[in-house]
């Protein structure tokens, strides 16, 4: 038996040897809450043996209790600041991200106030696979809730999103990554291996509906998006002065049923405040009915494409064209080319090179059709546009371009302002990567001779121009 005085020397010394432990390790005070998420996660309060932190901070169970760490998940860093924005690591704070603000609530929570930007920061790789089954991946925004804030993609690059909707039960609304981004910004992000199948408009693999301002800034986006009109690999439907700048698709593009307005980036851009499509392209298969387009499905009232490229394939029913399926009224392209081979269905109509249709008061100036054949089921198809009725200017395209109608190969109708543009002959191509002029380093592109023009490097020719 110990006497009371030796039972009391051993506690004090037990005490002292646990206290010089956790001094060791630099932990917290054991009645600390946990420094990563607030928590208190066990009910005995006593600090891990081997760091001295609380058991959520740590990771390892408490070593009086044996209680399992708080599931807190990762911490949320950031403030939400442009200087100090709220950091995304996970696929779940991404899902939290998605509820919050389709509740309306993201301002609110994250500021204190509903009339703030909160900036949002990706700061890993995300891997969304385990949002796969079922509908999928639930959009971030809808049309009444839209996201309104800056998300920072980082560079990093979000795998595994899977979407899949085959009822209109989200009418009114957007199918992406984001559904619908009003005024907001999506920038530097990559999406890859992607899969989207909506039965809802505005279908995009990075955002459907762009609004009122929104920006999406260097992105990218590969996989196969397939939807209800309008539908595009970047963006379904660009409106209100919305902007997509330096973004790149490929894979591939298709609506469903009988829709319109498909494109490789975007599925229609049509604002009245200077919308626009700039230093974009894509690669891959784009198909769909009316207004199909290899980057863009029709360019409406006030919109703008700008350099611009598609390489691939691209068919429809009407109004097919390798870079736009259509330039409507105050609608412009320019400087934009394709080497994209266009096909309508046997009883299709105005194919074109670069557009199917250019309407009455739409404009197309200095583009280049590259492509080895272009194809209409019963009338109206050119190396450059299907029919004019606005204006063509500075055209040009490959002079071993074959023009199909109705199964009869057509004489093509040489001009600049012409439907079949001026001959570019495969040796002209070859020594002049600026293509006559129409795409220098001086507006934003990469060129090399020998090769196609390109953003941050030169194309690879194609196998029939070599």
């Amino acid at each position: 038996m110990k006497t009371r005085k030796q039972l009391f020397i051993f506690l004090m010394l037990l005490l002292c040897a646990v206290l010089l432990m956790a001094a060791s390790c630099g932990g917290p005070a054991i009645t600390d809450p946990c420094a990563d998420c607030g928590k208190d996660p066990c009910e005995c309060e006593d600090v891990c043996a081997d760091c001295g932190k609380k058991p959520c901070a740590c990771g390892e169970p408490c070593w009086a209790c044996g209680k399992k760490p708080c599931e807190c998940d990762e911490p949320w860093l950031g403030k939400g600041t442009a200087s100090n924005p709220l950091q995304i690591s996970t696929a779940g704070q991404l899902a939290d991200i998605a509820t919050v603000v389709n509740a309306g609530l993201l301002e609110e929570m994250v500021l204190g106030n509903s009339q703030g930007t909160v900036y949002l920061k990706l700061t890993k790789d995300i891997d969304l696979s385990e949002y796969s089954e079922g509908d999928g991946w639930i959009p971030i925004g809808v049309s009444f809730r839209p996201f309104k804030g800056v998300f920072d993609g980082n560079g990093k690059t979000i795998s595994g999103l899977a979407i899949s909707f085959s009822r209109q039960e989200r009418l009114d609304s957007g199918t992406g990554l984001f559904g619908v981004v009003s005024g907001g910004t999506v920038k530097n992000l990559n999406i890859a291996d992607a899969y989207i199948h909506s039965g809802v408009p505005n279908v995009g693999g990075v955002v459907g509906f762009l609004t009122n301002g929104g920006k999406i800034e260097n992105c990218s986006f590969s996989g196969a998006v397939n939807g209800w009109m309008p539908v595009g690999g970047v963006v379904g439907r660009i409106d209100g002065g919305s902007s997509v700048t330096n973004c790149h698709a490929a894979g591939t593009v298709q609506s469903i049923g009988e829709t319109t307005f498909t494109g490789g980036v975007a599925g229609i851009i049509n604002s009245t405040g200077g919308g626009k499509i700039e230093n974009c392209s894509f690669t891959g298969t784009v198909g769909g009915v009316a207004s199909v387009g290899g980057v863009v499905g029709a360019i409406g009232v006030g919109g703008s494409v700008k350099n611009c490229y598609a390489i691939g394939t691209v068919s429809g029913l009407g109004y097919v064209g390798g870079v736009a399926g259509q330039v409507m009224n105050q609608g412009s392209l320019s400087n934009s080319y394709s080497a994209a081979a266009v096909s309508t269905s046997i009883d299709g109509y105005r194919s074109g090179g670069v557009v199917g249709l250019i309407n009455v008061g739409g404009s197309v100036k200095d583009c280049v059709a590259l492509g080895l054949s272009v194809t209409a089921g019963i009338y109206q198809a050119g190396r450059v546009a299907g029919d004019i009725e606005g204006t063509l200017s500075g055209s040009a395209a490959f002079s071993g371009m074959t023009v199909r109608v109705s199964g009869v190969t057509k004489t093509p109708d040489i001009g600049a302002d012409k439907v079949d543009g001026l001959d570019l002959s495969a040796a002209a191509i070859l020594a002049d990567g600026t293509l006559g002029g129409r795409f220098t380093a001086a507006n934003g592109w990469t060129v090399q001779n020998g090769k196609l023009p390109g953003f941050g490097a030169a194309v690879d020719m194609p196998a029939h121009i070599k």
